[in-house]
């Protein structure tokens, strides 16, 4: 059982919002993407991304695969169109498993996901980005990769090569919050001050929106969109079994008082 709240804002640079979100709450589903290409381009391979993915859980499929599903959408739909050609797109998604709060989450590029947990926030996807291999590779630092030249370049995306898709698994408990975001937030909002925004928002959708408006504020360049989500776990199938027979045995104890009077 989950609540959820999400938001959205077209940056500065964009006539149009190139980010796209796509849920499927009843299967703990939800994506977000983030295009890039000329003119509407980047538009069209955020919502073909999006939709892929979406289509494919319906259908069964896991997330991995819808993922590789919606990058060949993306090059499919590049390729019927000249205007289209080099347009692709990021991709981030989660699916939990109401039940048991297991969530897999899966990605190519440098949209993030973030768990929120007893007050502490904590990155779970890591940038297919050019500064992120540099920084792996210890040539510069966590904190210059915020502020570097190059931190808006990707070496995987959806729509270009045969990208390598990133997974991980974790179990999610009552409370905690996964946090689906763009680099638009990013970018504007590092993790310090991302994790002082959620710790004050009272529910999901309070929380994306002062995410976003914080961008907003900023006058942020690129467009910016957080899918903010709270697990709780429902209650054991025994409960209401439990409920049931204790609210017989009371009914049955009133019954013998009264034959008693």
């Amino acid at each position: 059982m989950s609540d959820y709240g999400a938001q959205t804002s077209t940056g500065v640079r964009h006539p149009t919002n190139q980010d796209a979100i796509g849920m499927i709450p009843s299967r703990g589903l939800w994506v977000v993407a983030d295009g890039m290409g000329g003119h509407a381009s980047g538009e069209v391979a955020s919502q073909v991304a999006r939709d892929k993915v979406v289509a494919e859980i319906k259908h069964g499929a896991e997330l991995p695969q819808s993922i590789a599903a919606a990058h060949q959408a993306v090059l499919l739909a590049a390729e019927e169109v000249t205007a289209r050609r080099g347009m692709g797109s990021t991709v981030v998604a989660t699916q939990i498993e109401s039940r048991t709060g297991a969530a897999s989450i899966a990605w190519v590029g440098d949209s993030r996901a973030y768990l929120w947990r007893a007050g502490e926030l904590r990155r779970l996807t890591r940038d297919h980005s050019l500064v992120q291999l540099l920084v792996q590779q210890g040539e510069i630092s966590p904190a210059e990769a915020e502020t570097h030249p190059d931190r808006n370049v990707l070496i995987r995306c959806l729509g270009f090569d045969q990208p390598e898709i990133d997974q991980v698994k974790i179990h999610l408990k009552s409370g905690d919050l996964l946090i689906l975001c763009t680099d638009g937030l990013t970018t504007e909002v590092n993790d310090t001050r991302m994790a002082e925004i959620i710790g004050r928002a009272s529910s999901p959708q309070a929380c994306a929106n002062a995410l976003i408006e914080t961008v907003v504020g900023q006058s942020g360049a690129d467009d910016a969109t957080a899918v903010v989500i709270r697990y709780s776990k429902p209650p054991s199938s025994w409960v209401p079994i439990v409920a049931g027979i204790a609210a017989g045995l009371a009914a049955f104890l009133i019954w013998m008082w009264m034959r008693s009077q």
